[in-house]
């Protein structure tokens, strides 16, 4: 009897499409897919922070940049790249100092002497200039072939005077006799002194570093002569220059064709 009961049981039961829990299972998957559907954002919040965490793990991973050099960095760098030798040289060159001596000797010196033997008594000179001059304190020496020639202290200078004393005196007693009587004669008073002496005619006087100088006019024979005045004596002197009296200055003349 059982086994005929159990035979309609399963003869009756329905498919398990017509079951409640099969309905309920497609439900859930349904209302499943519908959530996907209205809001996917939070698969892609999970997959881009997933991206972003990825990211950051490579940027950690790159090598530090190296910081931009400064250019006080870079400077020192290329000092630091400069021979030693040359270094040393600037190092060790000597800073030249001239002596503070304010006084000289200078009577202990004479012309004709070399610049050595004048640094032997007077020492170094408080300057050199390009000109090869010796300067010390406020007076200078000045050189000529390596010998002192002339300068500015009081007795070199007069040493100097006197070797130059013949030639600068010609020189001088030529151009005073060539001068015009007319130009001369203008200066009176400025650079001449005038004088009329009987017998010889107008006189003229020149004072130079190197003496006096007398010109004679001799309106007889209008001849000009020089002479060197001498003051022990107080007489002309010594001829120094004579010539023909001019007694105009020339004039030009100019001619157009």
């Amino acid at each position: 009897m059982r086994s005929e009961r159990n035979m309609r049981r399963r003869k009756h039961k329905p498919p398990f499409y017509k079951r409640w829990w099969f309905w309920l299972i497609i439900a859930i998957f349904i209302v499943g897919g519908i959530g996907n559907i209205v809001d996917p954002t939070d698969d892609s919040e999970q997959s881009s922070t997933k991206e972003s965490q990825v990211k950051k793990v490579k940027k950690n991973k790159q090598p530090p940049k190296k910081k931009a050099a400064n250019k006080k960095t870079l400077k020192k760098k290329k000092s630091a790249k400069v021979e030693p030798s040359k270094q040393v040289k600037k190092a060790t060159v000597p800073q030249k100092k001239y002596p503070t001596k304010t006084s000289w000797d200078f009577n202990a010196i004479s012309l004709g002497m070399t610049k050595e033997q004048v640094k032997s008594i007077l020492g170094e000179p408080s300057e050199t200039t390009f000109t090869g001059k010796f300067k010390y304190g406020n007076d200078t020496l000045t050189f000529v072939d390596n010998k002192l020639y002339d300068g500015t202290p009081e007795n070199i200078k007069q040493a100097a005077i006197n070797r130059d004393k013949p030639e600068k005196l010609k020189a001088f007693a030529k151009s005073f006799g060539l001068k015009d009587a007319e130009t001369v004669q203008k200066m009176v008073g400025s650079a001449y002194a005038s004088k009329y002496i009987d017998g010889q005619g107008m006189t003229y006087a020149w004072s130079t570093q190197y003496g006096t100088l007398m010109r004679v006019d001799n309106t007889d024979d209008k001849i000009t002569t020089v002479y060197l005045y001498n003051k022990d004596t107080q007489s002309l002197g010594e001829i120094l220059y004579q010539g023909q009296t001019i007694l105009q200055k020339p004039k030009n003349y100019y001619y157009y064709n």
